[in-house]
């Protein structure tokens, strides 16, 4: 799903994880950028890795790629559609990653990062919240929901936990305040 059509993109599968999984927004490349190295796939930088490290020579790109290539690719030896692969442009497909000097190899290594990442469960929990509300997960406060998670920490992060914790919690149920330009809603007539 986050990939190009016909080829992966460890960029966009490591953007999309970082937002669901992590709570980290990355902000959108500059229009200035230029991708024709990365997308040059014909040229003599066989694997997207190879592309991926010359185009992060870059400062203004390097300051978000050193945080979403590594995850996408961990995840390389997925094809765009979740096809196993080990090679790549007959190249052998290295799936090692590093972020924040913690290094990890392959989909396990980062299932790991994940489950060590503090961040991780901080982000369920505010993503449950959010979506069990309609609201936008960026807008809530970790202090809201401090109660269930701590329920969340406590149980030793089982989901059934959380999910109790937040389903019988008061925030869960208190309605927002009227938006201060609200008009009240009319009664219509029924005959």
């Amino acid at each position: 799903m986050f990939s190009h059509p016909g080829r992966s993109s460890p960029t966009e599968r490591g953007v999309a994880l970082m937002d669901i999984l992590l709570c980290e927004p990355t902000p959108p490349p500059p229009a200035n950028v230029d991708f024709s190295l990365i997308n040059n796939t014909s040229g003599p930088l066989k694997t997207v890795r190879e592309r991926l490290m010359a185009h992060a020579t870059n400062k203004l790109c390097a300051s978000c790629h050193t945080h979403s290539d590594p995850i996408g690719l961990s995840l390389e030896n997925f094809d765009t559609i979740g096809g196993f692969r080990t090679r790549e442009n007959g190249v052998a497909i290295d799936v090692s990653a590093t972020i924040q000097g913690k290094s990890f190899s392959g989909a396990q290594g980062l299932g790991q990062y994940m489950h060590d990442n503090p961040r991780y469960p901080a982000c369920v929990a505010r993503k449950l919240y959010s979506y069990s509300r309609g609201e936008n997960s960026q807008m809530v406060s970790p202090n809201l929901i401090k109660d269930p998670y701590k329920t969340f920490q406590d149980s030793g992060y089982r989901m059934r936990a959380l999910l109790k914790a937040l389903a019988t919690s008061e925030i869960l149920y208190a309605a927002k305040p009227p938006a201060p330009d609200a008009k009240p809603a009319t009664k219509v007539a029924v005959n």
